[in-house]
């Protein structure tokens, strides 16, 4: 089921953004992403100290999208293999595709840890690198912390212009559970295992790449747009893989004074 989050106090900022979902490239739009190269500018402002961790939505949101774009260009080489095909040996074409579906989970899992991080009980994850367990353990401190698939659309309804997010609008985007399998299933593939266990099979079976591309499929459904929640409605970090100028796009909203403040990230890109 969808919800919806009302974004009417910032209406001139969602302005852009709903015309770069609505107008952007094609291959956005299709669920194909181009290559891009980023550098990050980061500012030092809206500082926040809680439970004495010093914490930047700002700065949290432009190390999630280095991940992201990083994230991007994964999936792209993915779906490049799955459409162009490659010369390569299938048993180590698929490898090639499952390393970057685990990086890809590891990013996910990451990228929330960044995000979340003026929860004070996260600094004790700092130093974990298992998907899984940053996302279980994320969930214990937020349960809404996982990304959802996320569409801006006008709401004329009342006889005014109000631009929502609408929440959970792709239902083939990749879930935390889902994240969880695959994490799992890259262990499996990756890995030789264990005598009693060896699999001799050389070559995998079509639907090994029919099901590699379900999966990338998914992937893609939730990179295209999303929205994540903040603990305790704090806000929210809305991102799109690709807007009309072709870069890869941010906003940090926050309530405040019973509406809300939305913040553009400053970011350069460089082809």
């Amino acid at each position: 089921m969808n919800t919806v989050l009302d974004v009417q106090e910032v209406q001139q900022q969602l302005d852009r953004a709903a015309h770069d979902a609505t107008h952007g490239p094609a291959d956005i739009r299709a669920g194909r992403f181009v290559h891009v190269r980023a550098t990050v500018t980061t500012s030092a402002h809206d500082i926040c100290h809680h439970d004495g961790i010093k914490f930047s939505a700002e700065q949290a949101a432009q190390s999630y999208l280095l991940l992201f774009w990083e994230a991007i260009n994964r999936a792209n080489f993915v779906g490049s293999i799955l459409n162009n095909g490659t010369n390569i040996p299938s048993p180590i074409t698929l490898e090639i595709c499952y390393l970057q579906f685990r990086k890809i989970c590891e990013m996910i899992a990451l990228g929330s840890l960044f995000l979340h991080g003026d929860l004070p009980e996260t600094k004790r994850l700092n130093g974990e690198w298992n998907a899984e367990q940053i996302m279980k353990k994320l969930s214990r401190l937020h349960p809404d912390f996982f990304p959802h698939s996320a569409t801006i659309v006008l709401d004329t309804s009342s006889g005014n212009r109000v631009w929502k997010v609408e929440q959970d609008t792709n239902p083939n985007a990749i879930k935390q559970i889902e994240v969880a399998k695959l994490y799992n299933k890259c262990g499996d593939i990756l890995h030789r295992g264990k005598i009693k266990t060896l699999d001799f099979t050389v070559f995998p079976e079509t639907a090994a790449f029919l099901e590699m591309r379900s999966w990338q499929e998914k992937i893609v459904a939730l990179l295209n747009s999303h929205i994540i929640m903040r603990a305790n409605r704090m806000g929210f970090y809305l991102f799109n893989a690709q807007d009309a100028d072709g870069k890869p796009f941010c906003s940090v909203g926050e309530y405040k004074n019973g509406g809300v403040v939305l913040r553009n990230i400053r970011t350069t890109f460089k082809s």
